[in-house]
């Protein structure tokens, strides 16, 4: 990879054309070019995969022997998310492509998420929600809750995302 002046990437990704660019080509320069293609068979992408130097992909896309085969000027598989399960990894090894992976990209995100829906849960939203929806709101039933502040939350796993939720909860609560 050092020394290589013109890269040409593939992203089977559907991510905004303004965010594309910076993603996955950080030192962007007019030699650079990124094709978009996020939906692609195995057999469409083995007969264009040849043309590309990095291939950047989410877990739909899989990257089997039959593509690191046809993927002769490839140099990196860029997996944008945590595991590497849809890229044929000792195959890619035989072919000499460097497999990398983004493990913190959604920590945050699913974190939040894991807060917003215990919140949602403490202050009785989903109830509240199938209440209104049967037009039967009774504010009384739904407008108490729970508050999670003095709250003692149990965080079983303490892995990225479990060390991101307790450390996110005692931010805000």
């Amino acid at each position: 990879m050092p020394g290589r002046d013109n890269w040409t990437w593939i992203s089977l990704l559907f991510i905004p054309l303004h965010l594309r660019l910076t993603f996955y080509t950080p030192n962007y320069t007019p030699n650079t070019t990124v094709d978009h293609l996020p939906t692609m068979s195995e057999d469409e992408l083995c007969e264009v995969i040849h043309k590309y130097d990095g291939l950047v992909v989410r877990s739909a896309t899989k990257v089997t022997e039959k593509v690191l085969d046809a993927a002769s000027n490839m140099q990196v598989v860029g997996r944008a998310g945590v595991g590497v399960d849809n890229v044929d990894i000792a195959a890619a090894t035989k072919a000499g492509v460097m497999v990398m992976n983004t493990p913190d990209g959604n920590t945050v995100s699913t974190a939040q998420l894991a807060l917003s829906l215990l919140t949602s849960l403490v202050r009785s939203v989903p109830a509240g929600n199938m209440s209104v929806k049967r037009d039967e709101w009774d504010r009384k039933t739904y407008s108490k809750g729970t508050e999670l502040t003095g709250k003692t939350l149990g965080v079983i796993g303490c892995g990225r995302i479990g060390q991101c939720v307790a450390h996110t909860a005692q931010v805000i609560f």
